[in-house]
């Protein structure tokens, strides 16, 4: 395989000049590895990014201390309802029991 020192596309050995790009092929076998230089352009945005991650902590904590409260919020509010149900439960029982009272007094 050849390879195109242009695109990095990989070609066939017979081949002299790269399908993609037209570029001269080399006999090189791998793609070669791309240098990774910063203008002066990418190390403002590096600075803006790093900004950003002193901000990620923070944003963190704000995101766990809402779902806390609505999770609190929420379970008041389940742990409130079960209460009334229960008490309602208590009472129709209760009055159920009375009627049963009242109910076997009078066949006495």
């Amino acid at each position: 395989m050849k390879c195109c020192p242009q695109c990095e596309q990989l070609n066939e050995l017979s081949q002299i000049h790269c399908e993609i790009c037209s570029t001269r092929l080399t006999n090189q076998l791998e793609p070669r590895k791309k240098i990774h230089t910063f203008s002066s352009r990418s190390v403002d945005s590096l600075k803006v990014d790093d900004e950003r991650m002193k901000l990620m902590p923070l944003l963190a904590l704000i995101g766990i201390t809402i779902l806390v409260c609505t999770s609190v919020a929420y379970g008041n509010k389940v742990w409130s309802n079960r209460q009334k149900h229960k008490k309602d439960l208590s009472e129709t029982v209760q009055s159920s029991k009375e009627l049963q009272l009242t109910g076997s007094q009078k066949k006495d």
